[in-house]
């Protein structure tokens, strides 16, 4: 698979800072297409240096990305087992950086985390809290599960979806990175699909607008570029704030095309060698290399993991 990534995000009608941070990187691997990574981070606007713990969770995604690129060919598209003990070791060490900082610093802070990572024809997510993944293709679905208070409700049966959108202990989380003695994060596999819309958003998106209406205004068909997506993920943003949101509102969108890196073998095989400087004679071995990279946060301060 390829990708077109596109993000946006806003402080809102309310509040003075945005405490969401953003991570995007994507790169290209010979022979298995693109791998992904996507996140979004929702620093916790109820507590103080949401924006520091946002950051920092953002910050130690890129760098695990970053720290295996080369590394790539290795892992196989189908089997995450390796993808998902690296981040159940990563989430361990935010959690405990950030309650130390906060003991350290008599304060409070934390963040949800939704990750997205996809490599070959398959996909990884993992989140913690309320922050969504979301896949459109023939309907849209939510891949992720919330870990909140009303999402409890509404397993339980007691509340609708449509209720607790609204609920008054909406913004209750069950778990988040920085509060609390553990987290678990709930993860999730799948298969990429071709000609497909994955969408990450902070819970400021859903809100005040509903599953219909998401489905209704993002189709891929209609979005081929990255601009067009941009555009389509402010509409959505400037429709909830018009609504009477408050929350910071962050989004990224994804969308996916067959690679042309494996429509056949001897292109494949051309355009790699053009791609990675391979000359005649040389071996042809598995490389990875980095095409987009990018990363939102609204502060400077970051805590070391050490």
């Amino acid at each position: 698979m390829e990708y077109l990534v596109a993000a946006y995000t806003d402080t809102g009608i309310r509040k003075e800072t945005n405490q969401d941070s953003i991570c995007i990187r994507r790169a290209a691997v010979s022979g298995r297409g693109e791998a992904v990574l996507a996140v979004v981070c929702d620093g916790m606007g109820g507590l103080k240096k949401g924006e520091v713990a946002s950051a920092t969770a953002v910050n130690a995604f890129g760098t695990w990305f970053d720290a295996n690129l080369s590394r790539l060919p290795s892992f196989g598209g189908s089997d995450f087992a390796q993808v998902r003990r690296q981040w159940g070791g990563l989430v361990d060490e935010l959690h405990q950086s950030l309650l130390s900082y906060a003991k350290a610093n008599m304060t409070q802070l934390g963040t949800t985390i939704a990750a997205f990572f996809a490599y070959g024809d398959r996909y990884l997510t993992m989140n913690i809290g309320d922050s969504r993944i979301y896949e459109r293709r023939k309907s849209l679905r939510q891949i992720t599960e919330d870990q909140s208070l009303v999402a409890r409700e509404i397993a339980a049966g007691r509340i609708t979806e449509e209720e607790s959108r609204h609920h008054p202990q909406r913004n209750i989380l069950l778990q988040c990175l920085g509060a609390g003695d553990q987290v678990t994060p709930v993860f999730t596999e799948g298969k990429v699909q071709g000609d497909a819309l994955y969408l990450l958003c902070t819970d400021g998106l859903s809100h005040e607008v509903s599953p219909e209406e998401l489905e209704k205004r993002f189709q891929a068909v209609f979005l081929n570029s990255k601009e067009t997506m941009t555009s389509a993920l402010r509409e959505v943003t400037e429709l909830c704030m018009a609504r009477g949101e408050t929350d910071n509102i962050t989004s990224i969108l994804l969308k996916t095309k067959e690679s042309e890196l494996i429509v056949s073998k001897q292109a494949r095989v051309n355009r790699l060698k053009k791609i990675f400087h391979i000359g005649p004679g040389e071996t042809e071995q598995s490389f990875a290399t980095l095409l987009e990279t990018a990363q939102v946060t609204h502060t400077e301060e970051v805590i070391d993991l050490g």
